[in-house]
């Protein structure tokens, strides 16, 4: 952040000039929020990620990236999108492996399974923290299954998908 006023600031370079006005990078004079915040993510990730290479996941990408997601800089924020997170991803599973089951993973397959799955999220379950974390999800089901024929491909990766929110 470029200041051009000190005000509760600390200035890293008062040398630094932009069209004659000095200026000088400023960082807040103390912010716990955000240094909390960093923290829980670096625990969180450095927790998760061995854990579940350690259990054999090649690739937790996507359980680290929910971690980053639902990490909230406040307890009652955080346990709200947690929550919806978890309800959401186990909507867009669902309804993925039900497209799966009863469609297949034709071409059409993916746009018809995304918007039920917003129609179920908007219109039966109502949490918005993670509306769109249900159709990601149905959709990474989807294309799952397109890569492998076979119905199991789809229901593999929706369980393996939701294993990864649920820990």
């Amino acid at each position: 952040v470029l200041a051009r006023s000190a005000g509760a600031v600390h200035s890293c370079d008062p040398r630094a000039e932009s069209g004659g006005v000095a200026m000088r990078f400023a960082f807040p004079a103390h912010n716990p929020a955000g240094l909390h915040y960093a923290t829980r993510i670096f625990v969180g990730t450095a927790v998760l990620w061995p854990l579940l290479r350690l259990a054999g996941d090649v690739n937790p990408i996507w359980a680290v990236i929910s971690l980053i997601v639902v990490i909230e800089p406040q307890m009652l924020p955080a346990w709200r999108a947690f929550l919806s997170r978890i309800f959401n991803t186990l909507i867009g599973c669902a309804v993925g492996v039900l497209f799966l089951l009863t469609a297949g993973a034709g071409e059409w397959v993916l746009p018809a399974a995304v918007a039920v799955t917003v129609l179920v999220c908007t219109y039966l379950v109502r949490l918005p923290l993670s509306w769109r974390i249900a159709p990601v999800t149905a959709a990474l089901v989807i294309a799952s299954g397109a890569a492998d024929p076979t119905a199991w491909g789809g229901l593999e990766t929706a369980l393996h998908r939701t294993g990864e929110v649920l820990l």
